[in-house]
């Protein structure tokens, strides 16, 4: 299996908690490839939030 889902499986409990982060995710960003989402996840990275300054 891929080394990357490998890493995301251990930090998520449930393979149900998984592909509801994944439907999240794909549902409101496009990521390049696979690779790209599962490093996101794995990386916890956060986006950054636009505010309306108006």
């Amino acid at each position: 299996m891929d080394e990357f889902y490998q890493k995301i499986r251990e930090q998520l409990v449930t393979p149900k908690g998984f592909f509801q982060d994944l439907r999240s995710l794909t549902k409101y960003l496009l990521f390049e490839s696979w690779s790209i989402l599962i490093q996101f996840m794995i990386s916890g990275q956060r986006l950054p939030l636009k505010t309306n300054s108006s």
